[in-house]
């Protein structure tokens, strides 16, 4: 799902909101990544009503059970905006592999992307 904010006809900001089963939580997890506002429009709220819609939504699901949302360790600013939001650390390391080529090939159109 893309949610998104609007001001006068204009896009101004957006979320896209993904899941995942987990079996830790014996629900859904539900991921807030992409999340992005126009400099011009940052610091007045609007991130906060995003966030506000996208939780809104997540809690009708008959299995959610949270929603999680990565922020870059250096990120001062991120890190402030979700404790803002309620959100706390989790309790362990996100961890990854990436092709040594650093791209990745998609299985449907075969196309790489740099990571």
């Amino acid at each position: 799902r893309i949610y998104v904010a609007e001001l006068d006809g204009a896009v101004i900001g957006m979320v896209v909101v993904s899941n995942e089963w987990s079996e830790w939580r014996g629900g859904i997890v539900y991921w807030l990544t992409s999340l992005y506002v126009e400099a011009a429009h940052r610091r007045k709220g609007v991130l906060s009503s995003l966030y506000a819609f996208a939780k809104s939504q997540v809690q009708r699901e008959p299995n959610a059970v949270g929603i999680r949302m990565q922020v870059r360790k250096h990120n001062a600013a991120g890190l402030a905006v979700a404790k803002s939001l309620g959100m706390t650390e989790e309790p362990y390391y996100l961890m990854r592999w990436v092709d040594p080529a650093g791209a990745v090939v998609s299985r449907e159109s075969g196309i790489r992307s740099q990571l």
